[in-house]
């Protein structure tokens, strides 16, 4: 896990921060800085240029990631850094698109399932990220027929993930999944 000297990591999430930027080599020789904050308005995590390069030109502009030191999960409150690793490895996606139609089941009553799901993303390793269904969320226990497809990921760029939660390490190939 190779990173330039270029971003400052907290020693306590050092190797979570390095797996995650190792995903975005184009971010290399970009000044990046982590820091906890007490607390994060409405997040856990805020990305953002550093203010003073932000009248600089982009590819000198330096940013800093604000992690909120303390996470509430169902009213639970856990400190970021005893946060176990699988958990703090996060899935990285980018170009995200995603369509949502008919939520309050407005229009099509009729249909059992008349919410519509769309979304398209491109995952670690440029892979095509396909979710589309339908659902139906206002109903007491709400229904829904989704199906995912992750289609020509790289095999190798998903290493640290698959390395980290089954075991399995890819030396060449391309990863798809379909459900």
């Amino acid at each position: 896990m190779q990173t330039s000297a270029q971003q400052i990591i907290p020693k306590s999430i050092q190797e979570e921060g390095f797996i995650a930027l190792s995903h975005y080599p184009e971010l290399n020789e970009t000044p990046i800085t982590f820091k906890f904050k007490r607390q994060i308005k409405k997040s856990t995590m805020l990305a953002q240029p550093d203010f003073r390069s932000l009248f600089a030109p982009r590819e000198r502009r330096r940013y800093k990631v604000l992690i909120s030191e303390k996470i509430v999960i169902s009213g639970t409150e856990f400190l970021t850094r005893e946060i176990p690793e699988k958990v703090m490895i996060g899935r990285n996606l980018k170009s995200i698109n995603l369509s949502v139609a008919n939520l309050r089941n407005v229009i099509q009553r009729e249909r059992t399932l008349p919410s519509e799901l769309h979304a398209t993303a491109i995952s670690i390793g440029q892979g095509y990220l396909k979710l589309e269904g339908n659902m139906n969320l206002v109903k007491q226990i709400p229904d829904m027929d989704i199906t995912l497809s992750l289609q020509d990921a790289d095999a190798v760029a998903l290493n640290d993930f698959t390395k980290h939660y089954a075991g399995i390490d890819f030396e060449s190939g391309q990863f798809e999944v379909f459900g």
